[in-house]
């Protein structure tokens, strides 16, 4: 049952958690998440009575993290969770287009978002980002299957109590351990150790694993809580025993930032005859293995003005979408019902599965998901330094929770320049069996196998004991750091790809490198609005870039955001008889820049110093950051060893 996860109960330094069942190994957690070009296609179709216009974003992301070098060290599986985008207050994007979309791990490591916006919104969001727009932000929420922190002790929960405590709204899981500290309505620890914090990290796993959801709403992120636990109102927990367990990972990125958005336009054809025009989206990479051809059928029940079913059948040829055209009556609203389907290679021939269909109105670019097609898709991966020694073949065997014998297989073979795959697994399987075999390049006759966990797969040359080849050992590469003009990267001396930190923030200036600042006094009362950011100039990077490969980095280096968050919210602090201050506080964008906007209303005292501080005096009033590298090793610790605090100070903002 915890073959190959991650004791969360274990964490082994900076790295991630000791596997359960496995002495000496460790799973790591992902540290970053990165943007694929940004697609954006704008659509224009004559409806005779209108022209209806839509802008269809899709934004693709791959979770990674830095490549495993000592032995025995794998990435942690992922679970369930949410992906959400953010855009700008003056794009006016509703908030629908923008509300949390749910992702499943297993659908691999691309992780496309599809966002649908009217005329107006699409047309602004076009413009903004041919005008050099780089502020969409994207936010991953994923939960890491584990097993639980173990203690001495025994816990009893009375489930309504600690519900009715606990409330339904998203609890930051280290806002849940300190209340989890403290003690809840409802929950009883017997025989537990004096620390608080030991017995309540064993609690809480056991409590989130029964009662709680991963939640990203727009303005809280964490563990949403069941507001009704039916069946059993009262839990027991042995705490010295394993249990299965999730733990919440964050990453995030700017889908914008170091990417080119692709803008194109496209014209449909009028379809006054009431054949309508149907783009089929999917999510997957492209076929995976296993999988022999993939379908969506669409599917319009019977109408009076059309008494008989209308149905048409798209191939998917992930990952373009497929044109069909469905024929509807005159006038008549589009809505059909949608269906995937996929048919799977098998020892006995192929065998069709098939999703659940779903209900579709008014949508001419549905998207379909492995879970639509009755599959889910595991990725495969191999190192580079696996396949300059050996060729690998990763395969499946499924079976089903069918009458029929039928053993669904897949295979995917790696070799060097193409050490990524996908494979199929059905849905409804009862057992996965998946193997790796090597065959190594210097004698092809030796291969040497492995069995694996029904999870993605994360090759090296360390994950075949007794390898044909001769052991590469750990090979440490000592990190390099270069700083200049408020950014601070590290990097490798064979690594083209350095990430880098600001250290600076300063006022937002608009494009003639006037402030956004504003201070209002009226009828007694004063005012005060200001836009801030972290500083990152294109200047800046390339000084930084030069700096850089003075140090030491290769030909051909290439600068990245590191994944980097504010460590609660940006505050804007008065220097008041001797002390800070906080006036007030701003949640910031979630993008690298990290906008915040501040709008406080001045007391009458404070008005003097402001009226200094803005001009020219130091020390008065500025704004303050708190950044945290999300991300753990070496180049984490050489970034920022602990959180970093930024500031910019109100004697800088005015000209």
């Amino acid at each position: 049952m915890f073959t190959g996860l991650p004791d969360l109960g274990r964490p082994d330094g900076p790295r991630g958690f000791a596997v359960h069942d496995e002495p000496g190994a460790v799973c790591v957690l992902p540290t970053r998440l990165s943007a694929h070009p940004l697609r954006i296609d704008r659509y224009v179709q004559d409806r005779g009575d209108r022209v209806t216009r839509f802008t269809l974003v899709q934004a693709g992301f791959e979770i990674g993290g830095d490549e495993p070098g000592p032995s025995r060290v794998r990435p942690a599986p992922l679970g369930s969770g949410w992906v959400r985008l953010s855009a700008p207050a003056a794009l006016d994007v509703p908030a629908a287009a923008l509300a949390p979309q749910p992702w499943d791990a297993a659908t691999g490591v691309v992780l496309p978002t599809l966002v649908r916006l009217d005329d107006v919104t699409g047309e602004l969001l076009a413009g903004a980002v041919r005008g050099g727009l780089q502020t969409l932000g994207a936010v991953v929420l994923v939960t890491v299957p584990g097993v639980a922190a173990r203690c001495p002790g025994q816990v009893t929960v009375d489930a309504r109590r600690f519900l009715a405590d606990v409330g339904t709204d998203p609890v930051a899981p280290d806002d849940l351990l300190d209340r989890t500290a403290a003690g809840w309505a409802g929950v009883s620890v017997a025989g537990g150790p004096q620390d608080p914090r030991t017995w309540a990290a064993a609690v809480l796993d056991r409590l989130v694993a029964r009662l709680a959801v991963p939640a990203l709403d727009a303005d809280r992120e964490g563990w949403r809580f069941a507001a009704d636990p039916g069946g059993t109102p009262t839990f027991s927990w042995d705490l010295t025993g394993p249990c299965a367990a999730r733990r919440l990972l964050r990453l995030a990125c700017d889908p914008l930032r170091g990417t080119a958005a692709v803008v194109t336009d496209h014209v449909v054809a009028p379809l006054s005859d009431g054949r309508e025009r149907v783009l089929v989206h999917s999510t997957l990479p492209g076929l995976p293995a296993g999988v022999l051809a993939a379908t969506a059928t669409l599917t319009a029940p019977a109408t009076p003005a059309r008494p008989f079913p209308a149905e048409v059948t798209a191939d998917l040829r992930p990952p373009g979408p497929s044109e069909v055209v469905l024929a509807l009556a005159p006038g008549e609203t589009l809505a059909y019902d949608l269906t995937g389907a996929a048919a799977l290679e098998t020892d006995r021939g192929p065998r069709t599965v098939e999703g659940a269909a779903r209900p579709v109105a008014e949508d001419r670019t549905p998207v379909l998901t492995p879970a639509d097609l009755g599959i889910r898709v595991l990725p495969v991966h191999a190192t580079r330094a696996l396949l300059d020694l050996a060729d690998v073949t990763v395969s499946a065997r499924t079976t089903r929770l069918v009458r029929d014998p039928a053993v669904c297989t897949a295979s995917v073979v790696l070799r060097a320049g193409a050490g990524d795959g996908w494979l199929a697994v059905p849905r409804d399987a009862h057992q996965v069996s998946l193997t790796a075999l090597a065959s190594a390049h210097a004698d092809p006759a030796r291969t040497v196998g492995r069995d694996l966990p029904d999870a993605e797969v994360w090759l090296d040359p360390f994950s075949f004991p007794d390898a044909p080849w001769a052991d590469p050992g750990p090979r440490p590469e000592p990190v390099l750091v270069a700083e200049v003009d408020g950014l601070r990267a590290a990097g490798t001396a064979t690594d083209p790809d350095w990430r880098f930190l600001p250290l600076r923030a300063g006022v937002v200036r608009d494009g003639t490198g006037q402030p956004q600042l504003t201070l209002v006094e009226a009828a007694g009362l004063a005012w005060l609005t200001v836009g801030t950011a972290l500083e990152l100039s294109d200047a800046a990077q390339d000084a930084l870039r030069t700096r850089a490969l003075a140090a030491g980095a290769p030909a051909g280096l290439r600068l990245a955001p590191a994944p980097f968050e504010v460590d609660g919210a940006a505050e804007l602090r008065l220097a008041r008889d001797g002390s800070d201050t906080t006036l007030a506080t701003a949640v910031t964008s979630a993008t690298t820049s990290q906008d915040a906007a501040f709008s406080v209303q001045l007391a009458p005292d404070d008005l003097a110093p402001v009226h200094r501080a803005l001009a020219g005096e130091t020390g008065l009033l500025r704004v303050r950051y708190v950044l945290r590298v999300a991300a753990s090793g070496p180049l984490a610790q050489a970034l920022a060893a602990g959180p970093v605090t930024v500031e910019t100070d109100a004697a800088t903002w005015r000209p």
